[in-house]
């Protein structure tokens, strides 16, 4: 495959990062699940944002310099609902539906980022963008279609199926 300065190279070591980024993001809900089970949903999202910030930490160190401490009160935002509230919140879900359906549901962010940016910021409709997110909107939805034989166990789940 020819490369162009717009197209770069897509090399194998993307490809294993990719890989390896999805397997620990596939497998963050059922470890969620299991982590429910033993400790209260409160303590896993301090223990995900706890061990989030250690990882963080170097990073944080080195771009100190370069933080926009203009902009803290937006950064707090985006962090707080991005990152703080979902930590506490999908242990909580957790423990009234299957680690399946959690990350099905999750898998729907995408959509509703790019309905979000189309009607909020007036974000340019782009098809690259929207293809990507019908594919996994198609696989999304496919999950469902397999309902109680795919795990999907718990209170939410079962109203989903009968609807």
């Amino acid at each position: 495959m020819e490369t162009t300065p717009t197209t770069p190279s897509i090399g194998w070591k993307n490809w294993l990062l990719l890989i390896l980024l999805s397997i620990i993001w596939g497998t963050s809900y059922i470890l969620i699940k299991k982590a429910v089970s033993v400790y209260t949903p409160m303590q896993v999202g301090s223990l995900r944002l706890s061990i989030s910030a250690l990882f963080c930490l170097p990073l944080v160190w080195y771009q100190w310099r370069n933080i926009p401490w203009k902009r803290i009160k937006v950064l707090l935002l985006v962090g707080i609902t991005g990152t703080a509230l979902p930590s506490f919140l999908f242990p909580l879900a957790q423990t009234h539906m299957s680690s399946s359906l959690a990350g099905i549901l999750n898998s729907l962010t995408p959509l509703f980022t790019l309905i979000l940016g189309m009607l909020l910021f007036k974000t340019n409709f782009a098809w690259g963008k929207t293809l990507g997110v019908t594919i996994g909107l198609f696989g999304a939805a496919s999950l469902f279609l397999f309902g109680e034989r795919a795990g999907f166990q718990g209170s939410i789940a079962l109203s989903l199926i009968h609807i």
